[in-house]
Order: C-alpha cells, then structure tokens, then sequence
C-alpha cells in the first residue's frame, strides 16, 4: 500500500503526465493487434488461393487475438503456410497477453516497470500485489515458453508416430497445437479428414494425443500465478498452506472437470452419432476430454452438432463459468462463480458474510463478481436475441432443422466465454451474425478484465454518506 501511494504521488507531480486509464489502454492494445492480424491474414500470400477476404480475415484475426477458436472457414485447407504462422502468432500474442509480452521486452531492454504498467500486468496476470511485478513477468514467460516446448515436442513424436505426416509437417502441427492449447485457443491446422472426421476427431482413441492436449489446456486454463504457486509449494515440500484463491481454484477446477465428464456419459453414452459406438475405455478418455475442452479450449473430439439439447445446455454452462483468473483460458471465471454461489448460501442461511475454506470474502469481492455476472449475462442475452433475428433463415437454407435456438445460444455462449467450440453453424452465418460474434469475442476477452481495472482505481471516498433505507424484495 505504502509503495501504491508512493508512485501515485510520483506521477501525480507537477510536469508529470498523467497515464490513460489501463482498461482504455489494454483496448486499444487489443484493437491494434486485431486489426494488423487482419491485415496480414488479407495478404494474398496468407490465403492458398487468392484472398481470403476482408470479412473473414477480420473475423479469424479477432477470434486468434481473443484465443477463441471460432472460424468461418477451414483453416487447414483455406491458409498458406504463412496465414498459419500469422495465426500462430496471434493467438501467442492473444493467450499471453499484449502488455506481458511488451513489458517483457521492456525489462529486457533496461527498463523500468511503472504503476500504470504494473495495474495492467496485475488485471493481465490475476496479480494482487503490485510487488515483484519483473519476477513475476520472467517466471509467467518461462513457464509458457516451457510448457509449450514440451508439449510441442510430445505432439511431434505421435503425430510423426501415427505415420499420417511426414517429420517436418508433424513438427510444425505439434508447435501449432501446443501453442494452440496452451493458449486455450482451439484452432487446429488438421483439416477434415477422408471419413469427414474434424478437428482432432482422428485422435478420438488415442491416449497420447488427448492426454498432451488435455494436459496443455489444464495449465493454460489454471493461470501463471496459480501454478508458480503449486511450484513453490511442490518445492517447499507441502510444508505451507496454499492460498485461499489457488485453493479455490484447484477445488473448482477438479468439480468441473468430473462433472462434465459425467454430463457427457450420462447424456451421451447411447447417442449413436458421438459416444454409443465407442468401447467403455473410449468413451470415459472421449467424455473426459470434452469436459477438459469446456474449459474454454474449443479443441473437440466429438462433433457438438450431433449431441443432445441437454449436452448443449450444460455445456453452455460450462464455458459460461470459464478457467482461472490469471490464466489463458476465458469465461466469467471459476472464483467469481465461486464468490456468486457463497454470496447466494450466505444470504439462504441468514450469515452476514461469505465464507470459504475458514475465511471471509471481503464484501467489495462480493459485489464485484456479482457486477460481472450480470454483464456477462446481459451480453450472452442480447447476443442470443440478435442472432435470433438474423441468422435462423440463412442456417435453414444452409440445412440445418433441428435445434436451431440451442445451436445459436450455444454459439453465442461460446464466443463471449473465448471457448471457440461449436454446434457447425459458423460457417453458415450471414455478415450480421459474424459480426454479432465478433463483438461478443471481443466483449468476452477484454469486459471483464476492463471492468475489473476500472474498478481497481481507488476512488476519494464521500464526505458524508446517505441515510440507509430497506427495500422491500422477493
């Protein structure tokens, strides 16, 4: 606190430019790196026959920036080898995160962290402490560099085992969806396959693969500064407690992850079109990589088009809770569900405050994930009502029939949460609904952590305060 206070004073001196708020900042950052994605995805060289188009090269560049995984065209078949490395880059720069990467550059080059740089690495990294901010920055990119090489490596060697690719295709498909599921991205360079098998449903039986992947997207999805934390822990022996927040998230992470896989074999195990003809082991490797995928990955072994409503519906929710603060994967996030639901226990159970693992959620917490639910909310309503205006004319005359409302709620819900999984209607949207996505794709990335940044300013307090009054409700 005492050092908060200290720079603020520093650059509030006579002479001393104030900086722009980090929320405006860290939009514009974003905005920037979209719109030169979408640049160079036009390129006639990005496109493996003439150009792609504006329309969709923007859609792609926001859906890579936005670690989405939402795309309008194939990709394998649609972009050059330089689209894809374009793509790459993207969705490195998206899953990282703009200011971590260039404040990176910075510490490298001799330079010094300041506060506005260090409010935006802490609604980047999940940080609460403005303290540290150069070690926390190297052990972030250490980690990510590190995880993606290992697991780049593991897909080489399989994908090269499996004898589909020769050894330099397999390599460039291993870095491509290690970076890829790390970043919690879900684009894929596999393409359709002979069977008319996508995405990376030829892997559906094998371990290796879904084991890597799964385990790529888990440590993207948990945050930089949950498992710096598991690593100190793991090395101090398990002789200190983890905190509060890390544990919260492990616990929520492990509920959601079986209770998906329980969604998925309970709703799906006879459907004949995903689960049913699939052997016992296959199916509970099948399911849990589903539930692994709804932690707003977007990879899929299974086609979702093909599932029941009620897989869709829990599906959706799902995504909407999300991955960890702090990390690459998106949604509303495990512990501001978490704080919602012991803010709702709380008041059924007539205590003044939410409590946890023997704790207290400061009320301020409380109020702030319960803003943040509601805007979620409100985003998800008002993108399902536009693109139920527009869209359910096109997906008919491109012959889809059934569900129609539940493959658009599930597609809206997927890009707001950055999940990139999808029912198969993306392709068949018309400009209207492509450009619905890409707001919603947007709004999800950056809404939260913007509204979060706003909220972190400290603010003078009032010199009086009004007299209280009691509303009647329920």
């Amino acid at each position: 606190m005492m050092e908060l206070k200290r720079l603020r004073r520093r650059e509030a001196a006579p002479g001393v430019l104030r900086p722009r708020a980090p929320a405006r900042t860290l939009v514009a950052l974003f905005m920037a790196v979209i719109a030169l994605g979408t640049v160079l995805l036009q390129l006639p060289i990005s496109a493996r026959e003439g150009s792609v188009g504006w329309s969709t090269a923007f859609f792609t560049s926001t859906s890579a920036v936005c670690v989405t995984g939402l795309s309008v065209v194939d990709i394998a078949s649609t972009y050059s080898f330089f689209g894809q490395v374009v793509l790459l880059l993207l969705i490195q720069v998206g899953g990282l995160g703009y200011m971590l990467a260039s404040t990176l550059l910075f510490l490298l080059l001799g330079g010094e962290v300041g506060l506005h740089d260090r409010l935006l690495l802490r609604d980047t990294l999940g940080q609460v402490a403005l303290r540290d901010t150069r070690r926390l920055v190297l052990r972030a990119i250490k980690f990510t560099f590190f995880a993606e090489g290992v697991g780049a490596l593991l897909l080489w060697l399989l994908f090269w085992h499996t004898g589909r690719y020769d050894g330099l295709t397999a390599l460039w498909h291993g870095i491509f969806h290690a970076v890829s599921a790390f970043c919690n991205a879900g684009f894929d360079i596999k393409g359709v396959s002979e069977s008319g098998v996508a995405s990376l449903g030829v892997y559906r039986t094998h371990w290796g693969v879904n084991g890597v992947v799964s385990a790529l997207i888990i440590c993207g999805g948990l945050g930089f500064v949950t498992c710096s934390e598991l690593w100190e822990w793991n090395k101090a022996k398990r002789r200190r407690a983890l905190s509060l927040t890390t544990r919260l998230i492990l616990w929520g992470t492990a509920s959601l992850l079986v209770g998906g896989m329980a969604v998925f074999l309970f709703a799906e195990w006879t459907n004949p079109k995903t689960l049913g003809p699939l052997s016992l082991g296959d199916k509970l490797m099948t399911a849990g990589f589903q539930s692994v995928t709804l932690r707003t990955a977007g990879f899929s072994t299974l086609d979702f088009g093909q599932m029941r409503s009620i897989t869709l519906l829990i599906s959706g929710l799902w995504m909407f809770i999300g991955a960890a603060p702090g990390g690459t994967g998106g949604g509303l996030k495990i512990t501001t569900f978490a704080a919602v639901l012991l803010a709702v226990k709380s008041t059924l159970r007539a205590e003044s405050d939410a409590e946890i693992f023997g704790r207290r959620i400061a009320t301020r917490d409380v109020f702030r994930s319960m803003v943040l639910l509601v805007l979620a909310f409100a985003a998800i309503v008002a993108g399902t009502f536009s693109m139920a205006f527009t869209e359910p004319q096109a997906l008919m005359e491109a012959g889809y029939r059934d569900n129609l409302f539940m493959q658009i709620q599930f597609e809206v819900i997927s890009a707001f949460c950055t999940v990139g999984l999808s029912a198969g209607v993306t392709g068949a949207l018309t400009e209207s609904g492509r450009a619905a996505l890409i707001v919603l794709m947007f709004l999800g990335r950056l809404g939260p952590t913007t509204v979060a940044a706003a909220m972190a300013a400290p603010r003078t307090p009032p010199r009086r305060r009004l007299a209280k009054t009691e509303l009647i409700l329920g």
